[in-house]
């Protein structure tokens, strides 16, 4: 059974994913996070993260969201990357610059509190 914050998306075009949330109150905070470049795919990407809330209170999405790219996955990436988080994030998202040949797979799982 896989993990309710476990999360995969295939992203054929160029431009930003959606953002995977993530739950930063999970102690201690592990997340694993990839980005596969199948053979014959040819793309430069980046991935992003915030320690912002997509959300506001009220339900309205957050106008103040702050991206900073994962220094794991730089601008100009081409190949399969597998990192992590060890420190408490709010979002992952994927920024494809280029792509051609296929599509990019990202996957993030979070592990439970052993709490």
């Amino acid at each position: 059974m896989p993990s309710p914050l476990s999360r995969f998306v295939s992203i054929s075009a160029t431009g930003t994913s959606v953002a995977f949330n993530l739950d930063p109150s999970i102690a201690p905070f592990n997340v694993a996070i990839q980005v596969y470049v199948a053979g014959g795919v040819t793309t430069t990407y980046s991935v992003e993260y915030t320690l912002d809330e997509l959300m506001l209170q009220d339900n309205t999405a957050n106008p103040n969201v702050r991206w900073t790219t994962d220094p794991q996955f730089p601008v100009g990436s081409s190949a399969t990357i597998t990192g992590n988080y060890l420190f408490p994030i709010s979002a992952v998202r994927l920024n494809v610059a280029t792509l051609s040949g296929g599509s990019l797979e990202l996957k993030t799982r979070q592990s439970f509190s052993i709490n």
